[in-house]
């Protein structure tokens, strides 16, 4: 085996790893936020200075539970721009980590993001 053919091979590695670990965060936070109620994920969003993609698993939770009525709903009371959170939100859904996820966990997390997905492009912000 070559020098870089075992450089490839760690850095696969690393990356799996990370990928792994960012999924089963992703899992935390959803199996956290999926039962709160809409003031409080907001509360949560507006403590943050900007999204992140990790965040976007909360406009996600809001959506499991109340659907399209539930995230505008959301959107009004947060103090981010409501187009970048939808548009960060549907790159979130559509991202490998979320898509290509063999973790059982995460199939709820997929058929979700799924969702959100078609009814948001449907009517795009």
């Amino acid at each position: 085996m070559g020098f870089f053919s075992f450089l490839g091979k760690v850095g696969k590695s690393i990356n799996d790893s990370m990928q792994s670990a960012m999924e089963d965060k992703i899992i935390e936070l959803w199996q956290r936020l999926r039962n709160f109620d809409e003031e409080r994920i907001a509360s949560y969003l507006n403590s943050k200075e900007r999204i992140t993609n990790l965040d976007c698993t909360a406009i996600l939770a809001v959506y499991y539970r109340y659907q399209r009525y539930g995230v505008d709903s959301l959107l009004s009371k947060v103090n981010h721009n409501s187009e970048d959170v939808i548009q960060q939100t549907l790159k979130f859904c559509g991202h490998n980590m979320i898509q290509l996820s063999r973790k059982s966990p995460m199939r709820e997390i997929q058929q979700t993001a799924d969702k959100f997905i078609a009814d948001y492009r449907k009517n795009t912000y």
